[in-house]
Formats: structure tokens, sequence, C-alpha cells
């Protein structure tokens, strides 16, 4: 009896020293909850699925983004409408820009009056207008008139164009015919604007394309005053 029982006690001894020796075999154990590792690797690695990682690449431009460059001179929103003579070139401003744009013309083909100062019964026998906007105090000064003079001057005198006239707000200054003292030019021409072209330059902060898109009318941008050439010869097909 006494030698079964020692036997059983040898048998027993022998198992637990097998199960021993399996898990000294195994690895170390690490004693981290599996649930905080997978939350420190969430953490350290965000995942972002490839339909995020689209959207993120395809967000819109903000407004006043640039539309062009020096390989893409000219963007337009909408289709702009066709130049006919009679056509005159007026200023809302007294800006130099009135007579750049008359060079724009010029070297575009475009047959035209320039009148800086022109009155309402000037304004009435053209079929095409551009006013020119942006102010300088210079302009203003050789015309002899103040800010508000010229404000009222430009609004009397495009109250007389005929209803079929199209009437084209053009800013090519850039961002030198902005600010103060020209923007109450533009808030007063856009909204009685048929279309705008604009040097992107004087676009910075969207304000113009913004106009134009709150007036529903249709824009040209161009990425310098020789891209200007290029959309008004356009208009002129």
């Amino acid at each position: 009896m006494n030698k079964m029982k020692w036997i059983a006690s040898l048998l027993a001894a022998l198992t637990v020293l097998s199960a021993l020796s399996g898990c000294g075999s195994s690895a170390p154990v690490s004693s981290a909850p599996a649930s905080s590792a997978a939350s420190a690797s969430s953490e350290a690695a965000p995942a972002v699925s490839s339909s995020e990682a689209a959207s993120v690449e395809a967000a819109p431009a903000a407004d006043g983004a640039p539309k062009t460059s020096k390989e893409n001179p000219t963007f337009v929103s909408g289709e702009l409408p066709k130049i006919s003579g009679p056509v005159l070139v007026t200023s809302a401003g007294q800006g130099g820009d009135t007579e750049a744009m008359d060079r724009v013309l010029q070297k575009a083909g475009i047959e035209h009056t320039l009148n800086a100062t022109a009155s309402a019964s000037e304004v009435a026998s053209a079929k095409t207008i551009f006013v020119v906007v942006g102010a300088s105090m210079k302009g203003l000064g050789a015309a002899g008139v103040s800010v508000e003079q010229e404000l009222a001057r430009a609004k009397a005198a495009l109250a007389g164009a005929s209803e079929d006239a199209v009437i084209i707000c053009a800013h090519i200054g850039g961002e030198a015919r902005r600010g103060d003292t020209s923007d109450p030019f533009i808030e007063m021409v856009m909204p009685l604007s048929d279309a705008l072209i604009a040097v992107e330059g004087g676009n910075a902060d969207g304000k113009l394309t913004q106009l134009a898109d709150q007036e529903g009318i249709p824009y040209g941008l161009a990425f310098s005053i020789a891209g200007s050439i290029d959309i008004a010869k356009d208009m002129a097909q």
C-alpha cells in the first residue's frame, strides 16, 4: 500500500515538472490589458480612410484664391457678353487705369472712344460701355472733383445708358485700386453692370468675384493687364 502511494506521488511530481517546463518556454506576456494597448496604438497613428483623404485633397479653394497664373493667364466664369459699337471707355474714380484700358482695347483691335468724364448724354449713344473703376486722389484733383462728386457724376452718367447697352465694370489696377477710397466706386458700378473684367491682383480678398456672383453677372479674370487683351478679343468675336 505504501509502495502504491509512493508511485502515485512520483507520477504527480513528474506531471507538475512537465507543466512547469512547458510554461518556461513561452514568451513573456505583457501585463497591459489588450484594450489599453489597442488604444495607445490608435492614438499614435490615427487611421484615415481613403475617402476622407480624397475629401481633404478635393476641398474647394477659398473664395478669392488665385484662379489664374502665368501658365493659365485668364479665367472666365459664365458667358461674357459680346462687344458691339459704338464703344465708350469712361471712368468711375478718375484713376490712371482708364488710359490703360484704352491701350488694352487698342491692342485688341477694338474701335472705341475714351472719355474719362463722360456725361449721361455721351453714355447714351454707346452700345458697349467700359467703366474703369478705381479712385486716384491725383486724378480726382486734376478733374477738380471730390470723391462724393465723382460718385454722383459716374452714377448719373450710367443712368443715361440705353436699355440695350452693355455695361462692363473694368478693374485692371490691381491691389493699388482697392481700399476705402476705391471700393465705393466698385460697389456703385457692379450692380449696374452686365459683366466684370479684372486683373486678379485686385481680387485677393474675393470682393470683386463675390459682387459678381451676388449680382449674377459673368466675369473674366486676367493674371496681368496683358491677359485683359485676350479677354477683350474674345468678347469682340
